[in-house]
Order: C-alpha cells, then structure tokens, then sequence
C-alpha cells in the first residue's frame, strides 16, 4: 500500500487504500488541496490490478510525473509528482522496515476481499506485548483505510509471540473473528478478520517469504483414531454377485441343453 507525501506541511500524508481517489481543491474529492494551483476538479488516481494509475482532468497548471507533464501514467514508490505547484512523493512505509528488508517476517493481514485482495499489510513492532497498533481511517492510524465503511479508530492489534490480541474501539459496523463479533478477543494464524467490507486473513511470523499460512490436509494415515462411537472406519468396496450368478446360470443351461440334443 503506498502512501502520498507533500512537501507542503500544510497537507497531512494521505494513504492509497481506496480503489479511485479524486484530486481538487472542490469539497467534492477524496483528497482535498487548497491551493490557487489546483483545480476543482485536478487529478486522479485508479488502482489497477498491476498497480496504480494517474490521471490529469484537463488541470489548468498540469500534472506532472518525475518532471514530465502527463495526461494519464504508472505511477510507483519513489515517483515525484507534482499537481500544480503542489509537489508530493510516493513512499511505501513497509519497505524501510527491516523485518521485511531481511526477510524476517512479523505478523501481517492479507486482504481476501474487495479490490485489495491479495495486498498484504505487515504489522511492524516487538512480539512481547509492547506494540499497539491501531487501524481505522482516521490518519493517526497506524494502518489507514480512509474508506467511509471504518471507523476513524476502529481496531487496536497488540502483537504476541504466537497470537494477536483484539479490541474493538466502539466501531460502527464491528469487527469480527471468524465471522463471529467480538470486543475483545485473541486471533491466532489463519483466523479471518472482518471489518464491515474488509476481510484479511491474519498471518503469523514465519521465516519464510509466503504469503500466506495454510494448514495441509491431514492424510488418511495420518488420521488419529477417535472412539468407535464417532468414528465412521472406512470399508472396502462391495462387489454385487449378481453378474457372477446370471453367467453361471447361462452356462449351466446351455450344458443342458447340449446334452438334452446329442443324446
């Protein structure tokens, strides 16, 4: 997920999480800018299934991408843009941290609903109970979805060892743990967590580089017997006899009849 950076300290960072964001100085966007030099209705920027697109709304100062004017361009991390005379940066805060640098991996959401299916969103932070990380739209927010469907503080996480403890903030629409609401409550790897539309599938540290946890299926021989009153044991397929009876049947009768008309 990128977040976009002004070089102005007027505006405040704003994070990348919704499926189209409307640029402008008009009430009516998504990120809004005051400025002489931009326009009402300025920019946009689309999430694509291979990234992130910009486009230019017939500004009258222009959009620009690393230097160039552009009417519609990828956009990635580490791009310069300029909308008007309003410079920015596109960063992803995760790739500094050094869990992922290293490839140590921490516990992190992957989304499995919506257009963000598939994102993963690493929760940085020491697993003994020390970090606190909050998710909502609001941009104090450690994970930011400024969708309208979250709460501005709707979920604390604090990381764990082997689990993650939950805390719902008095959100609107809840927050549920394998579809069951809680207000507070421990997750574990592989549990799904559900905030109104969004859906993640939580994911616990691991030195590997997969992107999600997955238990395999147990094998027949790797089934533990239960009792015999809950156990259904497996029985080998019945063959009816019946095939084998009528073709008897028939060549006994034609032995028979042989004999009946050579005697």
């Amino acid at each position: 997920m990128l977040k976009i950076v002004f070089a102005d300290p007027r505006f405040e960072a704003y994070w990348l999480t919704d499926k189209q964001v409307a640029i402008g100085s008009g009430d009516d966007n998504q990120l809004i800018l005051n400025d002489p030099s931009i326009s009402p209705r300025h920019a946009r920027i689309l999430a694509t299934s291979d990234g992130f697109v910009i486009k230019d709304n017939g500004s009258h100062l222009g959009t620009f991408v690393n230097g160039d004017p552009v009417s519609q361009a990828k956009i990635a991390a580490g791009d310069q843009l300029q909308l008007g005379e309003i410079k920015l940066t596109l960063v992803d805060p995760m790739a500094s941290l050094d869990g992922v640098k290293s490839g140590l991996r921490s516990w992190s959401l992957v989304a499995c609903s919506n257009f963000l299916s598939g994102q993963e969103f690493p929760l940085p932070g020491a697993t003994d109970g020390s970090t606190r990380l909050t998710l909502g739209r609001g941009k104090d927010c450690d994970l930011v979805f400024p969708g309208t469907h979250l709460s501005r503080q709707h979920l604390a996480i604090t990381l764990h060892e082997d689990h993650l403890e939950l805390e719902d903030l008095n959100s609107a629409n809840g927050t549920f743990v394998n579809e069951t609401r809680i207000h507070t409550s421990k997750a574990a790897p592989g549990d799904k967590l559900r905030l109104d539309v969004y859906t993640f599938k939580i994911i616990g540290p691991s030195p590997t580089d997969a992107k999600t946890q997955l238990r395999a299926p147990a094998r027949r021989g790797d089934l533990k017997p239960t009792s015999p009153g809950n156990r259904i044991d497996p029985t080998e397929p019945s063959q009816s006899r019946w095939p084998l009876l009528v073709s008897a049947g028939f060549l006994l009768m034609f032995i028979a009849l042989a004999i009946y008309l050579f005697l």
